[in-house]
């Protein structure tokens, strides 16, 4: 029954309306069983509006979702059975997701239609304090408690929310021009897949949408995203790796991932590593893409306790405009950027070898924010061929808006940090800046405090500011500046402080418009610097 010789399952013979009203899970599931039994083939949607519970995939099968077709999943948590998956980077249990598929090989959704995940439903319920939940709810979010009692470092506020989309240890995997859009969590989740490509499709959560990531690639390996667009309420791509000690339990790296021709119209971040960094992430190269009125344009996150080695990443041909900060890399997500070092231990996040190159960002509030731990700094971060206008007026007005908005309008989710309109670098060991073009509404283009080994070629600040440094250097040891420009009216181009500053080499620039070349803070080592 609706086989055709082509092996198409059309699910408007299996019994399914497209009427958009009456729900048709089980007629579904079966014209995917059929498809299965067949040994594989393609479950259709033709134009028109259908109503269903979650869709659990098999291998082998093509989904195809036509041109004017519209999937619709149910507003009724009970609908939806518990599954054990890996939700926020931990292994647990919680409601199943919209489109789920677990332990497949070559799986394909495709077309020209929409998956909606009518996610407003769940977002309420996310908005709801716990003691006011429905009683079936709480009776949900008690077995998922009672099932993920050891679970490492649980975080339940989420009650298990489900993703739209959502295939867990998958091979062979194309997504291919459809929309998704209003997921009830992230849009679309892959985890421990290996050979996937995503390209052509649209993902779309409006603003307030809680968790309202867009693509989530979590320990996966071999990953193609091109073409894709995003308009989103959180990271629009994101690269995981599991989060604290089940993180590393499970121990499967995110690596080998290539995205380009992208386009970001919104999000908390455009391209986003972490937090969840624990498995670590490898191998990954981003290019030709554009980045809209995201907060942060690329953004690496960690924090203490996560762990993970993040290396060998390389970011090109990018194109941000009206973003926060276009680059952001931070291992103090939520915590105190100042905080004294600690031991080293697994626990302790690596990043290194951070290329970016090609990169123009305008009409932002701060050029870049490198923030390393002390006991840990970051090893290998290069920029060159950059031009950045920071002209955007910086946020500060923080008694006027939540903790959380606060923390969306200032470069990183760091605290005790005061914004700055320039790159911000501190426990950076190995950084490069080689023709680096900085505009600032106000002060420094560049602060370094406890950096090693820096190299500055070729730099040059746009629009001086009186009695202000174009770049500041506190506890620096080892940076040779060369072949640098600053414009008429400066007062100072370097500024040097900090006992533990030493060889610092100066030459070859074009200083002549400074005030001064440098300048030196009285505790500064007389021979910390040479060549001025």
């Amino acid at each position: 029954m609706g086989r055709t010789a082509e092996n198409l399952f059309n699910v408007i013979d299996y019994g399914a309306a497209k009427d958009g009203k009456t729900k048709h899970t089980a007629a579904i599931a079966d014209a995917i069983r059929a498809c299965s039994d067949a040994g594989g083939g393609t479950v259709y949607f033709p134009p028109g509006d259908y109503l269903t519970g979650p869709i659990c995939l098999k291998s082998n099968l093509t989904l195809r979702v036509e041109a004017g077709a519209t999937i619709r999943f149910v507003r009724n948590f009970e609908d939806y059975p518990t599954v054990q998956s890996r939700w926020a980077g931990r292994e647990q249990h919680g409601f199943c997701p919209l489109v789920y598929g677990v332990d497949l090989e070559n799986v394909v959704l495709t077309g020209r239609g929409v998956l909606d995940g009518q996610g407003e439903y769940w977002w309420k319920l996310a908005g709801r304090d716990r003691d006011d939940y429905p009683d079936a709810l709480k009776r949900r979010h008690a077995e998922f408690a009672e099932l993920n009692k050891k679970v490492f470092d649980i975080d339940t506020h989420r009650f298990g929310r489900p993703p739209l989309v959502h295939l867990r240890n998958c091979r062979n995997v194309l997504l291919e021009g459809l929309t998704h859009r209003n997921s009830p969590f992230w849009n679309t989740h892959l985890v421990y897949c290996k050979n996937v490509t995503v390209k052509d499709i649209n993902l779309e959560n409006p603003p307030g949408a809680p968790n309202g990531d867009g693509l989530d690639i979590d320990s996966c390996q071999f990953v193609r995203v091109s073409n894709l667009y995003a308009d989103v309420n959180d990271d629009a791509i994101c690269i995981k790796a599991g989060m604290n000690e089940d993180g590393r339990r499970v121990g499967i790296r995110s690596e080998n991932i290539a995205i380009t021709n992208c386009t970001i119209q919104r999000g908390h971040g455009g391209v986003v590593i972490g937090s969840d960094t624990s498995g670590g992430v490898r191998n990954v190269a981003v290019s030709n893409c554009i980045f809209m009125n995201t907060d942060r344009g690329v953004r690496i996150k960690s924090a203490r306790g996560r762990g993970g080695v993040v290396e060998d990443l390389r970011f090109t041909n990018i194109i941000m405009k009206h973003v926060v900060c276009p680059f952001v890399i931070n291992k103090y997500y939520g915590t105190d950027v100042y905080s004294p070092a600690e031991p080293v231990t697994v626990e302790t996040p690596v990043f290194r070898n951070i290329h970016f190159d090609n990169i123009t960002a305008r009409d932002v509030r701060s050029a870049g924010f490198f923030a390393g731990l002390p006991e840990r700094p970051f090893e290998g971060i290069t920029l060159s061929n950059i031009a950045i206008e920071a002209t955007r007026e910086l946020f500060k007005d923080r008694d006027s808006v939540s903790d959380g908005q606060y923390m969306n309008e200032v470069p990183a989710m760091a605290r005790n940090y005061e914004p700055i309109h320039g790159f911000f670098c501190r426990n950076v060991n190995d950084v490069q800046f080689t023709n680096v073009r900085v505009e600032t509404r106000e002060g420094p283009a560049m602060i370094f405090e406890n950096v090693g080994n820096l190299d500055i070629q070729g730099f040059g600040a746009v629009g001086p500011h009186a009695d202000t440094p174009v770049i500041t250097m506190e506890d620096t040891k080892g940076a040779f500046v060369s072949g640098c420009t600053c414009p008429e009216g400066t007062s100072t181009f370097l500024q040097v402080k900090g006992s533990q500053t030493s060889d610092i080499s100066i030459g070859g620039n074009r200083l002549g418009a400074a005030r001064k070349a440098v300048e030196g803070s009285g505790d500064v080592p007389p021979e910390a610097v040479s060549g001025a």
